[in-house]
């Protein structure tokens, strides 16, 4: 009987002992994210809203403005149906002069010093809308932060483009369709 009393203390013990840990870590992330100042989160999110979770944690790490690019006229799930040839978003693919209008006044990224940019990526790299906003706000001196959803293609096309329109890049990452919170913080703790 003693011997469980004591396994039970001591499991309490640990179990505390993990609790007062994980909550050093969670002030720990929130300190540590602080550091980046002044900051924006721009994206645009589509289908699954794997994107938007991305963007809002990371919004909500940085403690910056989320500005979300939408479409003056929202994509249905026939539009971004990638099978059918006839989808908008695959005409879209296919004629990458495209730019869709955007409903949404981005302007508030003119006075931010660190932007995070993110978006699904299609056909190997961001949305033609996506294209449209880059074109439209000069980013390109600014500290710019990649990050992505897909569920198996990587970053190194996006990354691509994006050199090609002068945006230099301080990180970039890949996230896997809908990521837990935590791996989102973990990566903006890492910036």
């Amino acid at each position: 009987m003693k011997t469980i009393k004591l396994l039970l203390i001591a499991a309490s013990i640990i179990g505390l002992s993990a609790c007062k840990a994980n909550t050093e870590t969670t002030n720990n992330v929130e300190k540590k994210a602080a550091a980046i100042d002044n900051a924006c989160v721009v994206y645009v999110s589509l289908s699954f809203g794997n994107t938007r979770g991305v963007a809002e944690t990371i919004a909500e790490t940085v403690k910056g403005k989320l500005l979300e690019v939408k479409p003056a006229v929202a994509y249905t799930e026939a539009d971004l149906d990638y099978k059918d040839p006839e989808s908008r978003s695959s005409k879209e693919h296919a004629d990458p002069s495209i730019r869709p209008e955007i409903a949404s006044d981005l302007s508030a990224v003119n006075s931010c010093d660190n932007v995070f940019i993110g978006y699904p990526i299609w056909w190997g790299t961001m949305p033609n809308i996506f294209r449209g906003f880059l074109e439209k706000y000069d980013i390109t001196k600014k500290n710019v932060y990649l990050f992505s959803t897909a569920a198996t293609t990587d970053n190194a096309q996006t990354v691509e483009d994006l050199k090609g329109m002068g945006i230099t890049l301080k990180a970039e990452k890949r996230f896997i369709n809908a990521p837990k919170k935590e791996e989102v913080i973990e990566w903006v703790n890492g910036l």
